[in-house]
């Protein structure tokens, strides 16, 4: 496994200046360390994209931790699709990730 950054990570934008189309948007750690810093000017639909993309930056630790959990349930993977405890947390990186309800 690797070193990264333990979650959880949020996603912070916003316009560096209120004129001007270009936004910054950061991943931050769970301490609010800035883990991933952009910019970029907001196209048509840009932002949206941007977004939700950031979204499932912000929500890889999340992601790893429910897919781990699954894979090295005690009973195997099949047994953790059971497990309501597991699922749920399955489903809350993935509404994290992508901002829809899974």
């Amino acid at each position: 496994m690797s070193a990264h950054t333990p979650g959880p990570w949020s996603h912070y934008a916003a316009r560096l200046r209120p004129q001007y189309p270009l936004r910054i948007n950061e991943i931050h750690g769970p301490n609010g360390e800035t883990i991933v810093r952009w910019s970029g000017f907001d196209g048509v639909g840009k932002k949206r994209t941007v977004t939700a993309n950031a979204r499932l930056l912000a929500a890889a630790p999340d992601l790893l931790a429910a897919l781990d959990e699954i894979v090295s349930y005690n009973g195997g993977a099949e047994s953790a699709l059971n497990d309501e405890y597991v699922m749920d947390r399955a489903r809350t990186a993935i509404t994290k990730a992508t901002g829809e309800r899974a």
